[in-house]
């Protein structure tokens, strides 16, 4: 959990896979808003074994979100 956004352990049905769904919070904040987008491009954009990789993104309702590799280990408290 962050100041903006949310970060859910969730199961893709499709395919049968966990992935990690980060979900913005602050829908009316328009600032929060476009630097929650840039951070899906950039993310998408870029191949790493340091960052996990975008699966999709999407607006449900009035959350905006996106889907990526879930990475296990210990939490970053």
């Amino acid at each position: 959990d962050t100041g903006t956004s949310t970060v859910y352990r969730a199961m893709q049905s499709s395919l049968g896979r966990e992935v990690a769904v980060k979900v913005h919070k602050k829908p009316s904040d328009q600032e929060s808003l476009r630097r929650f987008a840039r951070e899906v491009r950039l993310a998408a954009r870029h191949r790493s074994p340091y960052l996990a990789q975008v699966f999709t993104s999407g607006l449900h309702g009035r959350a905006c979100y996106f889907a990526m590799e879930l990475v296990r280990g210990p939490t970053l408290e």
